[in-house]
């Protein structure tokens, strides 16, 4: 009896949340790489869809043309980049509230379980005296 006891509460405390934050880990990594995140940071600045333009012995007007046509496509690149970041550090925010949702409501489960079970019987025996 006495083992089953400890043996549940140690599953319950430790064996359990371990295993919920290996989960959340795996779900982390699969939200790094669903949303490419390394290779965002490592191209942020690159134009967008590699469109570049390069010229040779052009006239200088040409050259600025160019060069800003070249520099607006890194501008939007890096536009695009930063939402789509954004939109992994807004995810983020979830995974880390979801993270300590469930392992707060995992910890404090049994609490919660005898808390009700206490407040039933007293809304049970109020119920019963009152005529």
């Amino acid at each position: 009896m006495e083992t089953a006891y400890f043996g549940f509460w140690f599953f319950w405390y430790k064996t359990v949340p371990r295993e919920i934050v290996f989960y959340f880990k795996i779900l982390y990594l699969k939200l790094l790489d669903s949303f490419s995140i390394p290779i965002i940071i490592r191209t942020f600045f690159a134009p967008w869809k590699r469109d570049e333009v390069f010229v040779k012995n052009a006239p200088l007007n040409v050259r600025i043309y160019v060069w800003v046509g070249n520099l607006i496509s890194r501008l939007i690149g890096a536009f695009l980049r930063s939402a789509v970041f954004l939109g992994f550090v807004a995810v983020m925010v979830l995974w880390v509230v979801a993270l300590i949702s469930v392992l707060c409501f995992w910890l404090f489960y049994p609490l919660i379980v005898l808390f009700l079970g206490v407040a039933a019987l007293f809304y049970l025996a109020k119920g019963l005296y009152v005529a």
